[in-house]
């Protein structure tokens, strides 16, 4: 990159030059990625929340889905409070944690191996790597993944500094940095394995049975509260969350999983990969490397493998300790968590491997790059002139590139398209404000927001933000109701059963001065069921609606034909019709029991 650079620049200066060109780089490939991309899923329910809670520690401290992350939560109920769908606001605060977490890296690199051009390597596998696009293109993962990179690389920045020269400024601040990643996501307790595995293997000396004993002497104000941080953070996580899966016949698929998530996600996200995606759940996309592909990546990562032992045995074997011990707590998590309700094809989400990024660009400099200050150093070998090798190396970056590209792109490019989720809340929003009305408050689209997240996947929550415009009901005359793509309808009921037509010749059955009495066929019934009741009415008033073994209804009619819809669940035949206001007749004409669909 010198060439780009002015004469008379000192070789620190070009290194951080070029660094920061690189941290450029990859903000304009973020913020073209996510500035036109939306919300989705778990965004949604995100600022349900914050619409519902005042800002304060209780809901800075309620979990979400397993996840305890007040750094997130105060993030989102920012964004929350700004406007309805404020993507804007959304989108740039994970560009700024992006440009914070980007600083950081070059940080913690410049700390532990100095100022050299060699450094640039571990970032730019950091900023460009797909390990972690999935974490940061989806705002809900964005708000934990990105800050507890930022609380990873400042605490391995402080940890250094502190065993190099111990003080209470560097304890202080690596224990604050460490509690940053613990307010992100529960995978904060990670960072104190790999921190700890760094410490005990590169900079401390002798027998390594008596290293943590030493480490612990020599780094006690750091690690101490390190400890106590943790086993405060465990006991307040036991109290306050559930686990996100609730089984007990669900079996984990280990190898599997393995297969998927280190063979498959990891592997090919080292080397540019993995190309392609699937595209059966819009925008989200899950690896899906083409076999040819898959084979020239091992053969590339072996080569890699191979080429550091060859370069520095020692140090590759404790980077790659550090590194199998992130891997395996990040594998045992999933496989005995989402991986029991999503099955081993929970590793081809790389959302679960954006934890894994740091460690890995970490690793990646620790394994063939002298730190300075460490008791295991990388043995650099003498500088011998091999002209084919500059052209390796640059054919290999191009590839590389090329394929951080490709990747990127494709995986990008559904969340700028109208995908279901996005297309549904906007159209339901336009509709809405276009021409107001109640909606019945059914549950949407599978793709639009999963059945699983039951009640969030109704109108009533997954709309939330509109405001007062939005008006839902599970009763009431005429209601309309949102089609798949989001725009509101006449409701009907697809039945299942009808009742038969009323005694009374051009009204039906009348309810008046007397009670009427309806029935449908039981075994038409389903257990949760919509009822529409057409009738006509004298005047606007109130009938009762009673079923047997069941709390009585108010039904408000208006004057006029219309159409009551009205939810309800348990089996049933019988029902009695009163009216409950004087001088009120109305004429039922017919009860359809069934689903509610719209028409049109």
């Amino acid at each position: 990159m010198r060439w780009i650079f002015p004469a008379g620049m000192t070789r620190q200066q070009e290194i951080l030059a070029s660094a920061w060109v690189l941290v450029g780089i990859q903000l304009v490939i973020r913020s073209w990625s996510v500035l036109r991309g939306w919300f989705y899923s778990d965004d949604f329910i995100f600022l349900e929340d914050a619409l519902d809670n005042r800002l304060g520690l209780d809901y800075l401290f309620t979990p979400h889905d397993s996840h305890l992350m007040p750094i997130g939560n105060a993030i989102t109920w920012g964004v929350a409070q700004s406007g309805t769908y404020n993507w804007l606001l959304a989108g740039a605060s994970i560009l700024v944690l992006q440009l914070v977490a980007a600083g950081c890296c070059l940080l913690m690199l410049r700390t532990v191996f100095g100022d050299r051009w060699a450094i640039l390597v571990p970032l730019a596998l950091y900023l460009f790597s797909t390990m972690d696009l999935d974490a940061v293109m989806w705002w809900a993962a964005a708000v934990n993944v990105l800050p507890l990179h930022i609380g990873f690389f400042l605490t391995v920045t402080f940890a250094v500094r502190h065993v190099r020269s111990p003080g209470l400024v560097t304890a202080a601040a690596g224990s604050g940095a460490y509690l940053i990643g613990l307010l992100a996501d529960p995978r904060g307790l990670q960072t104190s394995i790999a921190v700890g595995l760094v410490l005990v293997i590169f900079y401390t000396a002798g027998p390594l049975w008596r290293r943590p004993w030493r480490l612990l002497r020599r780094a006690w104000t750091l690690l101490v509260p390190i400890a106590v941080l943790s086993l405060a953070y465990v006991a307040a996580y036991a109290a306050t969350t559930t686990s996100p899966v609730a089984s007990e016949t669900a079996e984990a698929d280990s190898l599997g999983t393995a297969r998927t998530m280190l063979g498959t996600s990891w592997l090919t996200s080292l080397v540019g990969g993995p190309w392609r995606w699937t595209t059966d759940n819009p925008p989200m996309g899950s690896t899906d490397v083409p076999p040819v592909l898959h084979v020239a990546a091992a053969l590339a990562v072996l080569a890699m493998v191979v080429w550091a032992v060859r370069r520095s045995p020692r140090t590759t074997a404790a980077a790659a300790t550090v590194l199998a011990g992130q891997l395996v707590v990040s594998y045992l998590g999933l496989t005995f968590g989402r991986a029991l309700a999503l099955g081993a094809d929970a590793g081809l989400l790389m959302r679960f491997l954006g934890d894994s990024l740091p460690v890995t660009a970490l690793a990646l400099g620790l394994a063939v790059l002298r730190a300075d200050g460490a008791t295991l150093v990388a043995r650099e070998p003498a500088r011998r002139h091999r002209p084919w090798a500059g052209w390796a190396v640059g054919a290999g970056i191009v590839v590389l590139a090329v394929g951080c590209i490709v990747s990127t792109v494709s995986f990008v490019r559904p969340w700028h398209e109208p995908y279901p989720a996005r297309a549904f809340v906007e159209n339901a929003r336009a509709s809405l404000q276009r021409d107001p009305a109640v909606i019945a408050d059914v549950p949407v689209p599978d793709l639009v927001q999963s059945g699983l997240s039951f009640p969030n996947n109704l109108p009533s929550r997954l709309l939330q933000p509109i405001g007062s415009v939005l008006r839902t009901s599970t009763a009431g005359n005429d209601l309309r109701i949102l089609d798949d793509d989001g725009v509101h309808q006449q409701a009907a009921i697809r039945a299942t059963t009808n009742s038969e037509r009323g005694p009374s010749r051009g009204c039906g059955y009348r309810v008046g001065t007397k009670a009427a009495d309806v029935s449908v066929d039981r075994a038409g019934v389903p257990l949760f069921w919509w009822m529409s009741i057409s009738y006509l009415s004298s005047a606007d008033g109130e009938m009762t609606l009673e079923i047997p073994g069941q709390d009585s209804r108010t039904i408000s009619v208006q004057s006029g034909i219309h159409t009551f819809y009205l939810q309800g669940d348990e089996l049933f035949s019988d029902m009695t019709f009163s009216a409950a206001t004087p001088d009120l007749t109305v004429c039922v004409d017919q009860v359809s029991v069934g689903e509610i669909v719209p028409v049109g």
